[in-house]
């Protein structure tokens, strides 16, 4: 069956065709708001750093500590290497290479004894 096309104003009023007044508007969108923006989610940097410095309980020799979850899988690696677990020492070693410590160390510096006091005035 043949659609009846109805005018008003001169122009084709049906299907596929709406009436001018309901048409969009020349430079105006039909989504007004526009799409939605993505949800906000983390990168998993982000995820790692948050969940590593959450605070857990530990009970360590009968005293509980609240230290943070990268502090507490530090100490159960130095435990692993101290127990000859040969993949946890080279972990730890990698730690250590990548995060130089900023205490300075305390060990004594080598002393130079001249015996000779002729070697001394060089």
């Amino acid at each position: 069956m043949k659609r009846k096309r109805v005018t008003s104003g001169g122009s084709d009023v049906g299907y596929g065709r709406p009436p001018k007044a309901t048409q969009f508007r020349k430079g105006q969108s039909g989504n007004r708001k526009g799409r939605p923006k993505r949800s906000f989610s983390m990168s998993s940097g982000e995820v790692f750093r948050k969940v590593a410095n959450e605070k857990i309980v530990v009970v360590e020799n009968g005293t509980t500590l609240s230290i943070t979850r990268l502090e507490a899988c530090l100490r159960q690696i130095q435990n692993m290497a101290l127990k000859n677990d040969t993949s946890a020492g080279r972990l730890l070693q990698q730690f250590r290479a990548q995060f130089p410590s900023a205490v300075p160390d305390v060990s004594p510096k080598y002393t130079f004894v001249v015996a000779d006091p002729r070697v001394a005035n060089i």
